[in-house]
């Protein structure tokens, strides 16, 4: 099993949560390093532009479910699958999957969709 966190589209009750099928929830996260989170419309691109943690959630999937999100992904082309560590709701240290975008910048953090929280941590809201 893979471990993958999910930030933007891919999150329970977004539009590509379906990708997701046959994947175990395995709780709600934030990453353990800052980065950049843009809005290009409907969906987020992280980056590793050190700014805010990001909340996310995180699901574990087999190699097909894996493979269907690179294809979703387009993994290496618009976003390269990446490890990185993040903390879970006890404060323990996680290793998992992420998706960073390689698409040029698109619109900031604030007005995008985007809800920051009192700790500095970055969640994507916007629904399609």
């Amino acid at each position: 099993m893979h471990a993958v966190f999910v930030y933007g589209s891919l999150k329970k009750g977004f539009y590509n949560h379906a990708f997701l099928r046959g994947a175990r929830f395995a709780g709600s996260v934030v990453t353990a390093q800052p980065y950049s989170l843009f809005s290009f419309g409907p969906y987020p691109g992280l980056y590793h532009t050190p700014e805010y943690r990001i909340a996310g959630e995180l699901y574990l999937v087999n190699d097909a479910g894996l493979q269907r999100l690179d294809e979703l992904e387009e993994n290496g082309h618009e976003y390269l699958r990446e490890k990185i560590e993040l903390h879970n709701s006890a404060g323990e240290s996680l290793s998992a999957w992420c998706y960073f975008c390689l698409l040029p910048h698109g619109r900031g953090l604030r007005g995008s969709g985007v809800h920051i929280d009192d700790k500095g941590v970055a969640s994507w809201q916007r629904r399609r």
